[in-house]
C-alpha cells in the first residue's frame, strides 16, 4: 500500500499540553538573563521533559536569518497520534520568541495518513506544512528544512 495523506487540515487547533516548572528557585530566576541562550535552553529542556510519551519530538530546525540584523530562529517539531474528526495525526512546533523571551507553541496541522509509523508520517506531512508557510525545501534559502527532513 502506498502511503499518502488522505485528509489534511492546516487550520489552527487546540493543543493541550502539560504545564511544567523551571528547575530553579525564585532567587536564581531573578539573577537569570531572560534573553540569554542559557535561559532559552533551560525552558526548552523543561518543556521537552514534561511532554507525555505519546508526543514524539522529531528535532529542531536551526536557522540563522539575516534581515536588518542577524538572529537565530529555531523550531522544534512534534507529532502525536490523535483520534478526532477523522484525523489520526497532529503536528505542532515550538519556537523561541525573542520579543517575549519565551517559547511559543503553534499548531501546524491535523492529518489522516494510512500509516502507524510516526517517522514516515512526519517525512510525508512536514513538506506540506512548510509549503503552506512559503517554505520551499528545494530553495537554497531553506536548506535547513531539507537537511532536517533527511535526518528524521
Amino acid at each position: 500500500m502506498v502511503m499518502k495523506i488522505e485528509k489534511i487540515n492546516l487550520d489552527a487547533f487546540d493543543i493541550l499540553l502539560p504545564s511544567f516548572s523551571m528547575p530553579i528557585d525564585e532567587d536564581e530566576m531573578d539573577e537569570l538573563d531572560l534573553g540569554s541562550e542559557e535561559y532559552r535552553e533551560m525552558c526548552r529542556e523543561s518543556f521537552l521533559d514534561a511532554l507525555p510519551d505519546e508526543i514524539i519530538h522529531h528535532g529542531q530546525v536551526e536557522r540563522e536569518i539575516e534581515n536588518w540584523g542577524t538572529y537565530d530562529y529555531n523550531e522544534d517539531y512534534f507529532i502525536m497520534p490523535i483520534n478526532e474528526e477523522g484525523y489520526n495525526w497532529a503536528v505542532f512546533r515550538s519556537y523561541w520568541d525573542d520579543n517575549y523571551s519565551e517559547w511559543q507553541v503553534c499548531s501546524e496541522g491535523r492529518f489522516k495518513v494510512n500509516s502507524d509509523d510516526h517517522t514516515l508520517v512526519a517525512r510525508l506531512v512536514l513538506p506540506s506544512i512548510w509549503k503552506s508557510r512559503g517554505i520551499i525545501i528545494d530553495d537554497e534559502e531553506y536548506v535547513e528544512y531539507k537537511n532536517f527532513l533527511e535526518t528524521i
